[in-house]
């Protein structure tokens, strides 16, 4: 994750299921990473949130997902969304359903619930972030 250059974080309902909008703005914020979400989503905004996917997908929202060198689902359903990335190096899917991960075996599927994972992954950006950006022991 440190070490993309384009990320990209895209969020669905399992987000508000979780009711983990907070953290999940946080990690943007923290990380200074654009953000997208399922069109008719509750609005998380942020100076982060490039806008909505859905029937009327935007093309400014295509673009930054053909840009996207990693992408980070969170309670997100891939759909169409992933066929139109085109350089990507990694993604990862965070989703309590294993039936959501076993689609996408070439991508790294994480099980868990959303609030626990943000809140691990914001500990670890902050740790790193106090320690001048290197991984502490």
């Amino acid at each position: 994750m440190h070490q993309a250059k384009h990320p990209l974080l895209i969020f669905g309902w399992g987000l508000h299921s979780a009711h983990a909008e907070d953290l999940f703005i946080r990690l943007a914020e923290t990380l200074k990473v654009p953000y997208a979400m399922p069109w008719g989503a509750p609005d998380l905004d942020s100076p982060y949130y490039i806008g909505d996917l859905g029937p009327h997908d935007m093309d400014h929202i295509d673009w930054a997902i053909r840009q996207a060198d990693w992408l980070l689902y969170i309670g997100a359903c891939l759909g169409k969304t992933i066929s139109k990335a085109r350089g990507i190096t990694a993604v990862w899917i965070v989703d309590l359903d294993q039936t959501e991960l076993d689609k996408f075996p070439q991508f790294t599927g994480i099980r868990e619930d959303a609030k626990e994972f943000l809140e691990y992954q914001i500990g670890m950006v902050e740790a790193v972030y106090s320690h001048d950006g290197s991984f502490p022991d």
